[in-house]
């Protein structure tokens, strides 16, 4: 069962970004770039550290289709390191994220398709580093049917199987389920309605000691689209139950966007529930960078709250980004906690048509199971084009953790020199 759904899931992400390759008319930016990275302490250890070369090699793709029977979204940043050091093993870092739909009958019979490639740590108080990362497939597919009753009411039947495959951890698991929305539609940009959902989480390993369970919501449900905001919001109650827990409480989930001038729009997400095996989900607005911790407190059946507030700005030489982005966890059946809050700051200047500078930094405070550790990055990137596609690339970094568990911290100091070729626009992002 492992290598199926292991097999399907990695499938999925392979389809859909061949599909979005395969539409060069529609919005494509991609990028392969190799190179080498050297670091002082590559392992990110307290003692007896490490210091060594790799040798790397990329890949970043950002594509979207929005108009047609066929729609995706699709980003992904993805890199190999070969280290020359002999007692440490090449490592994969990076995050892939695809959804797509299938419009049968438009606006009445959809089939959606998403799937994603992304890690965790394996041991939470520890860093991000070779041999504490682990990959998590997911997989996400299944019909939405919409039926219209007159000119304003409408109601939306869909179906779902989700799956979750982990690399080490034994947390695999299938949901399958499905939701009805009634409701009424004023316009293509404003809905209101009440739904319920109901899934059902099955554990695949055999080692796992994660109980199934069965969930259901109840919400009501906003969609509303400016000329210059967007809000989508579910907001209801929902139970979870298993053989040995039950719980219930408010479920939320809001994402929200605002343009505040030509140059700056803000973003912000908030959702509280009880997860189930997940489905390929990203905001473009604010996309995954090389490093970036997607580790949850566990596989295992929980209750999460995550928040995320992003300001962007874009003019014609300047770009900058900074989000705050909160997470609060507890694993139902052993009632242990997380809390997780990291502030990001990025800014990208071009001094000249063919140059930029890249400035970076994110501070970290993680608390899991009552032992915190503070991390912070900070960095710089030179970039030169040397053509039309063809960038040369040279950072710097520095990295630091204190904790409270001393084997836990350790002080870094690591750079590298890339060229890359592909698109000047495209999602290649600090590591």
């Amino acid at each position: 069962m492992k290598s199926v759904h292991l097999g399907a899931a990695r499938l999925a992400c392979s389809l859909l970004v061949l599909a979005a390759a395969d539409a060069a008319a529609d919005e494509l930016a991609f990028g392969l770039r190799a190179g080498g990275n050297y670091s002082d302490n590559v392992e990110r250890v307290a003692v007896d550290e490490t210091s060594s070369s790799s040798a790397i090699v990329g890949l970043d793709l950002n594509a979207q289709r929005e108009a047609g029977r066929l729609l995706y979204d699709v980003f992904g940043n993805v890199e190999y390191q070969d280290f020359f050091e002999d007692d440490i093993d090449a490592e994969t870092f990076g995050q892939l994220y695809a959804t797509s739909s299938y419009a049968f009958v438009p606006e009445r019979f959809v089939w959606g398709l998403s799937g994603s490639f992304d890690q965790t740590r394996r041991d939470l108080l520890r860093p991000v580093a070779p041999g504490n990362v682990d990959d998590v497939y997911t997989l996400s597919t299944g019909p939405q049917w919409t039926m219209r009753f007159g000119s304003a009411l409408e109601s939306t039947l869909e179906a779902h199987y989700m799956l979750a495959d982990y690399g080490e951890q034994p947390f695999d698991s299938d949901t399958v389920g499905g939701s009805l929305i009634f409701g009424r539609r004023q316009s293509a940009q404003r809905f209101i309605g009440l739904g319920a959902s109901v899934d059902q989480v099955s554990y695949t390993s055999d080692d796992t000691l994660a109980d199934d369970f069965d969930r259901i919501e109840y919400f009501l449900r906003i969609n509303a689209q400016g000329a210059r905001t967007a809000l989508d919001m579910d907001l209801g109650y929902s139970e979870v139950e298993s053989d040995s827990f039950d719980d219930d409480g408010p479920v939320f989930r809001l994402h929200a966007t605002r343009t505040l001038t030509p140059a700056l729009s803000a973003f912000f997400d908030f959702v509280q529930e009880y997860p189930t095996s997940g489905g390929a989900s990203f905001s473009a607005e604010s996309p995954p960078q090389l490093g970036t911790d997607s580790s949850v407190l566990t596989g295992a059946p929980r209750k999460s709250r995550d928040s995320e507030l992003v300001l962007q700005v874009r003019s014609r030489r300047t770009e900058a980004l900074v989000s705050y982005t909160a997470r609060e966890e507890e694993e139902l059946e052993t009632g242990a906690q997380r809390d997780f809050d990291v502030f990001t700051a990025s800014a990208t200047y071009s001094f000249a048509p063919r140059a930029s500078l890249t400035l970076y930094g994110r501070l970290t405070d993680e608390d899991v199971v009552a032992i915190q550790s503070d991390e912070t990055i900070y960095g710089g990137r030179i970039n030169l084009r040397l053509g039309r596609l063809t960038t040369v690339s040279l950072r710097i970094e520095q990295r630091s953790r204190d904790s409270d568990d001393p084997l836990a911290e350790f002080d870094e100091t690591a750079g590298g020199l890339y060229l890359r070729y592909g698109s000047p626009s495209g999602a290649e992002g600090w590591r």
